[in-house]
């Protein structure tokens, strides 16, 4: 093995491991000050049961999975978005190291959006038919399952799910085909960001009048 690809192997070992062992960070959540008044930049009048919202995390770790992922347009972390009772919200998962609850959660979608870089967050949606009806019936059970994170990021292993591969078996629930990419890093599979700007399988919806609608944070 020549010298470069030593340093290549130790970086990628190096991306894996901060995924891996900072997992509790891939929500990207941060302390900081209540920010002054902002303009939410997604409109809820947009959103679909099933579609996804994306964001970029504050913490170091978001910014390493933003490297590791560089087609995946700056986004380190994603949900699924679902109307409950009326309100709009997001089924996604992180770590219990930075929560009160291990794994997947339902969280307002504005509280969603308040934890991301700048407001930096994309609305996603599926061009290929799914069924919509049946994924949020699978949310809501994998949510009564308690299902917990998975720290190790092991895609065989459907007992506890991070983030993307939350969103993938949702998706695997209501449709019949897989709309992911996947990267070999360090020896493990991921789901790679770049997934959702796949132009053959997902949309990125504009929101440019959002403010019309008085929607802050």
């Amino acid at each position: 093995m020549t010298f470069k690809n030593r340093i290549l192997g130790a970086l990628s070992g190096l991306i894996i491991s901060f995924l891996i062992v900072s997992s509790s960070l891939l929500g990207g959540a941060s302390s900081f000050s209540e920010p002054q008044k902002q303009v939410c930049p997604v409109d809820s009048l947009l959103f679909e049961e099933g579609d996804i919202l994306l964001r970029r995390g504050n913490s170091f770790i978001s910014t390493m999975i933003v490297k590791a992922f560089p087609n995946g347009g700056g986004m380190s972390h994603c949900g699924i978005l679902f109307n409950v009772d009326g309100s709009w919200q997001v089924l996604h998962s992180i770590s219990g190291q930075i929560s009160d609850t291990e794994g997947i959660r339902m969280e307002p979608f504005k509280s969603f959006v308040f934890h991301a870089k700048d407001y930096d967050v994309k609305h996603i949606k599926p061009l290929f038919e799914v069924k919509r009806d049946v994924m949020k019936e699978e949310s809501l059970k994998l949510l009564r399952q308690k299902v917990g994170f998975d720290h190790d990021f092991d895609l065989d292993n459907t007992q506890k799910m991070y983030c993307s591969e939350l969103v993938r078996a949702v998706y695997f629930a209501g449709g019949e085909q897989d709309p992911f990419l996947y990267k070999r890093i360090a020896g493990k599979s991921l789901i790679d960001m770049a997934s959702f700007f796949w132009i053959d399988m997902w949309q990125e919806t504009q929101h440019n009048n959002a403010s019309k609608h008085g929607l802050s944070l």
